[in-house]
């Protein structure tokens, strides 16, 4: 019988552990053939919102190493995309830009796990294309609405326009999360002031969520049930 505890304990330990994370990836668009990504990646995958305008199944997203990207959705604009950008940034020939078309972009996985953004190149110069003096927010989420939608709202870092680099994103925020939403400061539907802002973005970095610790309740729960039943046999023991 105490061996059918132990076993029993060691399972829920094991048991605890088991929270699906995605693993690491890096997004560089090198397989973007399209000139433009149509379907809104933070709706559900299936979601319709008129003809062939909705989430990743109805319009076209871009995946690529388990990570999925596609526009905001925006309910003032059905035609809103972002665009493949050629050259890409740091030598590579693809990457993918966001200008006044669209209220930005959203990341998340193909399986809706939670992942780490860790880092991305930017290349945002000033140009006549882009005068905006605000700045790039990086919004984070947590969890999924119904249909793999956009969860809840956990953070932002926002990245002065104009920089042009490698950007590295801020853990607390971004670690943990299930969805990221980046779009220029105020505008969170496609610009109808004809505000110039142009922002290429390549090799999304993310990378696999640190296994959850054994939480302490769990533990004692198993070891205070060892106790207690090998109190219990000591007892029938004394008893015979």
């Amino acid at each position: 019988m105490l061996k059918k505890i132990k076993y029993a304990s060691g399972a829920i330990l094991l048991c605890s552990l088991a929270i699906p994370t995605a693993n690491a990836a890096v997004m560089t668009f090198e397989n973007l053939n399209s000139a433009a990504i149509t379907g809104w990646a933070d709706l559900g995958d299936n979601q319709v919102i008129f003809g062939n305008a909705g989430g990743c199944n109805v319009g076209s997203c871009y995946a690529e190493d388990g990570l999925v990207i596609g526009p905001k959705w925006d309910d003032s604009n059905f035609n809103a995309h972002i665009h493949r950008h050629q050259p890409g940034l740091s030598g590579s020939t693809k990457a993918m830009s966001y200008h006044g078309d669209s209220a930005g972009w959203f990341l998340k996985t193909a399986d809706g796990s939670a992942f780490n953004l860790d880092s991305l190149d930017l290349s945002a110069p000033q140009s006549s294309e882009n005068t905006f003096t605000g700045g790039l927010v990086f919004n984070a989420y947590t969890g999924t609405g119904t249909d793999n939608s956009i969860g809840t709202f956990k953070g932002s870092q926002t990245i002065a326009n104009f920089t042009d680099g490698n950007i590295t994103l801020d853990s607390t925020i971004f670690g943990d999360i299930n969805g990221v939403w980046v779009h220029y400061e105020t505008y969170m539907e496609t610009p109808t002031d004809g505000a110039a802002f142009d922002a290429a973005f390549d090799n999304i970095t993310t990378s696999a969520v640190s296994a959850v610790p054994i939480p302490a309740a769990v533990y004692l729960f198993g070891t205070g049930l060892l106790g207690l039943m090998s109190f219990g046999k000591k007892k029938q023991l004394l008893d015979a």
